[in-house]
């Protein structure tokens, strides 16, 4: 996720991977397999200017990408990114983040 002068980003936690060995190239890789979720928890601003200006229709913006490779059985296709852009509402804590309408 990107930086926000409102949001300290903690550290991103990834699930246990599955380690494949790849013998054409002499090395090991972690690999995830099926449907898995990355997780990074956003600490909102206690800045006095940030926390006055939050309102029921205030919305925080989060922005990201996502780098990942995906292999089948016979091959590994190319490397691929995706934009992220999700939305939290009124963020008072311990809400989820929403797909933008813009996105």
């Amino acid at each position: 996720m990107e930086a926000s002068p409102d949001l300290k980003l903690l550290p991103v936690r990834y699930p246990k991977a599955k380690v494949l060995f790849l013998p054409l190239i002499n090395t090991s890789v972690p690999v995830y397999e099926g449907n898995f979720r990355l997780l990074q928890d956003a600490v909102v601003s206690a800045d006095r200017t940030f926390i006055g200006s939050v309102t029921e229709a205030k919305t925080i913006t989060l922005k990201g990408t996502l780098f990942y490779q995906a292999c089948d059985i016979v091959k590994c296709y190319a490397p691929e990114i995706r934009c992220l852009l999700g939305c939290a509402s009124n963020a008072t804590g311990g809400e989820k983040i929403s797909r933008c309408d813009s996105a």
